[in-house]
């Protein structure tokens, strides 16, 4: 999930309140060129990718798969929402 920029929350901020609520989460990956491991190695680009970075700051992981129920994934679906509206 990406949140919109308009909506003036970051993804550490939802996923906090998420976990609250029983919700859990994982953030995004962060950006090739910002990896710690690639940065460690010298092979890290210097070079500021502002998409990336953003899409980073404002995106996490909700619960998928296939083992969840319509409850479920309702359930989830309604604590976002309440969160962000």
């Amino acid at each position: 999930m990406v949140l919109d920029e308009a909506l003036g929350f970051d993804a550490v901020e939802v996923m906090k309140k998420l976990a609250e609520k029983g919700v859990g989460t994982r953030p995004f990956f962060c950006p090739m060129h910002q990896q710690p491991v690639l940065i460690k190695m010298g092979v890290a680009s210097k070079e500021a990718y502002a998409i990336s970075e953003s899409i980073y700051k404002r995106g996490f992981y909700i619960p998928s798969g296939m083992n969840l129920n319509v409850q479920q994934i309702n359930e989830a679906a309604e604590k976002l929402t309440s969160i962000v509206n």
